[in-house]
């Protein structure tokens, strides 16, 4: 037995691990009543944010800044995400704050927002969250249902 004790030697394995995260970024002039973008106000620590919902993102973020100016505990994660933009452009990530209580129409929908420095967007909502949620997402309506407590389902229309 080699010193690599706990690695794969599955390299399908290994190279999906090294795959970059995926992340769409808008600028705050672009219209947010586009056709492709969904967006809601979600209530993070009573502070109003507006929130990106991307099925094209592969993690949820927040903006480093509102992190910072609420004095959030964040963590190290237990690796490096590289995360790009449609434009190939991509930044490093170790920081996340865990169980983030998002509130929105009075309920807690939890999340784990990885620190991004963009703050084209507050809060980004990717494909970890909307699966945690069992989010349904319907992109010619710009809505998208979520289960809550007691099998209810909550439906928000894009801003």
């Amino acid at each position: 037995m080699s010193g690599s004790r706990g690695a794969t030697r599955d390299p399908a394995v290994r190279s999906e691990a090294q795959a970059p995260a995926r992340a769409y970024a808008i600028r705050a002039h672009e219209d947010v009543s586009a056709p492709d973008i969904i967006t809601d106000t979600f209530s993070l620590y009573n502070t109003d944010v507006i929130t990106l919902v991307d099925p094209g993102s592969t993690h949820s973020y927040v903006c480093t800044n509102l992190v910072s100016s609420k004095g959030l505990l964040v963590e190290s994660t237990k690796f490096v995400v590289k995360v790009s933009n449609p434009l190939g452009q991509y930044i490093l990530i170790d920081k996340v704050f865990k169980n983030c209580p998002l509130m929105t129409r009075g309920y807690s929908f939890l999340a784990n927002l990885m620190l991004l420095l963009f703050d084209e967007f507050k809060v980004t909502l990717g494909m970890d969250w909307l699966t945690l949620h069992d989010v349904v997402v319907n992109c010619r309506r710009k809505l998208i249902v979520l289960k809550c407590q007691n099998d209810e389902t909550l439906r928000i229309e894009s801003n």
